[in-house]
């Protein structure tokens, strides 16, 4: 049986007591074993890089289908960064289209996000789009708390993205408080 998107949620939202190895299991739940050895070979394998997460859109597009993934791709790029996205792209990792919403594809994407946060250390990136949900942000609720609880990473540093532009890196969040901004 596969676990519910409320039971998905449930567990994303509780990344504060999130240990690997020997919890994450409860994420693998109806996730293919091999979607999950694939995802956490790329984690393996990228986790030297430094991360980039986003979240939102930009207010001046037409569509809200427009997210900052592009630009934070682009910025990634340009400062020797990789994003999740792009990590899963450069080994060839195919992932379902999260916009279904179905229940497997949030789990797989939840457990993804999950990994990509608990990989990574130092300086975090986060680029923010002038709108975001924050009922449904990836972000705010699954990476985030991860990264906070990951003693790996020093800071994360958000980058407002707007159309043409990119305001530069403000500190939002430093292990020295582990409090919240």
């Amino acid at each position: 049986m596969q676990p519910t998107l409320s039971v998905i949620l449930k567990n994303a939202q509780s990344w504060m007591n999130f240990r690997f190895p020997g919890s994450h299991h409860l994420l693998r739940d109806g996730i293919p074993s091999q979607t999950c050895c694939q995802i956490d070979e790329v984690m393996t394998r990228t986790s030297h890089l430094t991360h980039f997460f986003w979240s939102g859109q930009l207010l001046s597009c037409p569509s809200k289908e427009y997210s900052v993934e592009s630009i934070a791709n682009d910025i990634a790029q340009s400062r020797g960064g990789i994003t999740l996205e792009g990590a899963l792209r450069l080994f060839g990792v195919t992932m379902p289209n999260y916009s279904e919403r179905d229940t497997l594809s949030v789990a797989i994407w939840t457990y993804a996000s999950a990994c990509f946060a608990h990989y990574a250390s130092e300086d975090v990136y986060v680029v923010y789009g002038e709108w975001i949900n924050e009922t449904t942000s990836v972000w705010l609720n699954t990476e985030y708390p991860a990264i906070r609880a990951n003693h790996r990473v020093e800071r994360i540093w958000k980058i407002q993205a707007h159309l043409g532009h990119v305001e530069p890196a403000q500190q939002i969040w430093s292990s020295r408080s582990r409090a919240l901004p």
